[in-house]
């Protein structure tokens, strides 16, 4: 996958001009919604640990993220967290297959616009998404 440009403004890809940050360590997973993402019209970067991203996110600006919550190091939750810390925030989506109490309410509390159980259905994600784009142009 290519990388986006070096610079600290967004970059527009696609007819809506929305790039989503995959954060998912199963790079099965990652790429299956990468490409789902880019035949829906969006554009796609895909990130395979927290940390990647939060590097990635010091000179680079996605719209709103997908982030799995189970990731190796800085879950997912830590890295919304810290981007909400860092003033560096934006929509966030959060997917997992974990059943374990009290996930749902902390990813809410982090700032998670959607929180969805693995395997994602296409028509929840995109319907998860149409939430992020109202909070990113709302």
């Amino acid at each position: 996958m290519p990388v986006p440009p070096l610079n600290k403004q967004r970059v527009f890809w696609s007819g809506i001009g929305m790039l989503v940050a995959v954060v998912e360590d199963d790079l099965m997973v990652r790429a299956a919604l990468e490409r789902f993402l880019r035949a829906s019209g969006f554009g796609a970067a895909g990130f395979g640990s927290g940390e990647e991203f939060l590097r990635w996110s010091e000179s680079h600006q996605a719209d709103c993220g997908i982030v799995d919550v189970d990731l190796p190091g800085v879950n997912g939750l830590q890295m919304i967290e810290r981007l909400a810390a860092g003033q560096r925030s934006m929509p966030c989506i959060v997917i997992t297959g974990s059943e374990r109490a009290g996930v749902r309410e902390r990813a809410i509390a982090a700032g998670a616009v959607a929180f969805i159980r693995k395997p994602v259905e296409g028509d929840e994600l995109l319907s998860a998404l149409s939430g992020a784009v109202s909070a990113c142009h709302g």
